[in-house]
């Protein structure tokens, strides 16, 4: 099982937005690396690299990381720089329903990847956006 597999089924389980999977996709798709703790600090932190300049954190944590589980906005800022403008995000919200869905469309492909009872609307988007570049990478 993939790296990607094994954060597709912690995602697929988790009941709400979490900062430790925000931090986990981040590293897996988004440019960011842990930075081991220092000072005596307990907390890994988070650095990121973008266009040939390293990000690194001001006092630990995880403020770098986007909140991918919680935002919308910082989901289709990931497709973009994943997969560019090449791509729909099919977002299914359900006012009041505990579940959510999502069809994501890379142009290049005749076929959605589907993530269907996620918690929330953004998991739904990173679970289809996931799988879509797991399938692309292989």
């Amino acid at each position: 099982m993939t790296d990607l597999s094994n954060l597709i089924e912690k995602l697929q389980a988790a009941t709400g937005p979490d900062r430790e999977l925000d931090c986990e996709i981040a590293v897996a798709l988004d440019g960011y690396f842990e930075v081991p703790p220092r000072f005596g600090r307990v907390a890994v932190d988070y650095a990121c690299t973008r266009g040939g300049e390293t990000m690194l954190p001001g006092q630990g944590g995880d403020q770098l990381v986007p909140h991918y589980t919680a935002s919308l906005d910082a989901v289709v800022e990931l497709a973009e720089r994943l997969f560019g403008h090449a791509a729909t995000l099919d977002i299914t919200i359900n006012i009041g329903a505990a579940y959510h869905s999502c069809a994501f469309f890379p142009f290049e492909l005749d076929e959605p990847f589907v993530a269907e009872n996620a918690r929330t609307p953004a998991i739904a988007a990173c679970i289809a956006i996931l799988k879509a570049k797991e399938f692309l990478d292989e």
